[in-house]
């Protein structure tokens, strides 16, 4: 008996194995949990074609936006573990979700696998109008004017309103919250005079900072970035905790094999690297992290509990 277990056991592992080297062989479905047109879909565009190039198949890119990336990342989580339905994975769905919503349909970090860390893009304070030159001077005019300058950020919950509570918890400021459907509409009323700061990318504002309309003030990030190499970041004015990437990665749902996840990994991370690929990256302000599965757990885990904090000093709901 124990000899036709270890030959049923051998056998399985082989086709494994075998499946491992042999995929992909149809196309994989990559799901976006936001609208088309964002950064998630500048990310994933270009490392599709690449992937297709290294695979020999399509990586097809399928947005379904709703509920702070929740509705995607579900859809993902519960999907057949085959590798090729995979979830183009950021903070909102995975890492900032489980603190901020009293119950997910899923739990990120059970139902899903890491498989790469592709890139993170820095957000930056970005002002309008005449709030103040400099950090220093911004901050001045919120001590001297507590919450009434005013603050917009994307909805109740977003990147925008959880890097506006790590700064106001950092800097001991208070600012007036503005809630807005979208960084486009946030960055309208900026123009139009209506709010005077927002954390976003450059990537979202760098069309408004061609001709002054929005002016970069601080990166949160640990470095500079190439995209905007002469703004100083939060940590080099006193504030090292202040650091908000959009990052973006690649998750297959829990129980995928573990030679097709070394497979995806491979040939992503070749494809984030690809030249065409690092080339674009630079012009939208994206740092390539090109990471596998351990890396990206590591950052994962960082990252929640790092939100889950400054949810909890700021009392955050996402209603």
């Amino acid at each position: 008996m124990r000899s036709i277990l270890a030959a049923l056991a051998m056998l399985v592992m082989g086709v494994a194995s075998a499946s491992g080297q042999s995929f992909p062989d149809r196309p994989v479905r990559l799901v976006i949990p936001y609208a088309a047109g964002g950064a998630l879909d500048v990310i994933g565009r270009p490392v599709a074609e690449q992937f297709q190039r290294i695979t020999g198949q399509p990586l097809i890119l399928e947005n379904r936006a709703g509920a702070n990336g929740t509705i995607a990342a579900d859809h993902v989580a519960k999907a057949r573990p085959d590798g090729y339905t995979l979830f183009m994975a950021t903070s909102g769905p995975v890492t900032v979700a489980p603190s901020l919503m009293a119950s997910l349909p899923y739990d990120p970090q059970q139902d899903l696998l890491p498989v790469t860390y592709l890139v993170n893009m820095p957000n930056a304070l970005f002002a309008a109008g005449g709030v103040g030159q400099d950090l220093p001077a911004i901050l001045a005019a919120a001590r001297a004017a507590p919450g009434r300058i005013s603050f917009g950020y994307p909805g109740p919950g977003s990147q925008g309103h959880l890097a506006l509570a790590l700064m106001s918890q950092a800097t001991g400021t208070e600012w007036l919250g503005v809630s807005y459907r979208g960084a486009s509409l946030v960055l309208n009323d900026m123009v139009a005079g209506t709010v005077s700061l927002t954390f976003t990318t450059f990537a979202t504002a760098r069309g408004l900072m061609a001709d002054g309309r929005v002016r970069p003030i601080a990166v949160a990030a640990a470095s500079r970035t190439a995209s905007m190499p002469n703004v100083p970041t939060f940590a080099e004015l006193g504030f090292p905790s202040v650091e908000v990437p959009l990052w973006a990665g690649v998750m297959a749902p829990k129980g995928t094999p573990p030679d097709i996840v070394a497979r995806l990994d491979q040939a992503l991370r070749a494809a984030v690297t690809a030249a065409p690929v690092r080339t674009l990256m630079e012009t939208v302000g994206a740092d390539i992290a090109a990471q596998g599965p351990a890396e990206f757990g590591a950052m994962v885990q960082a990252d929640h509990a790092r939100w889950a904090e400054v949810i909890r000093l700021g009392n955050i709901r996402a209603d």
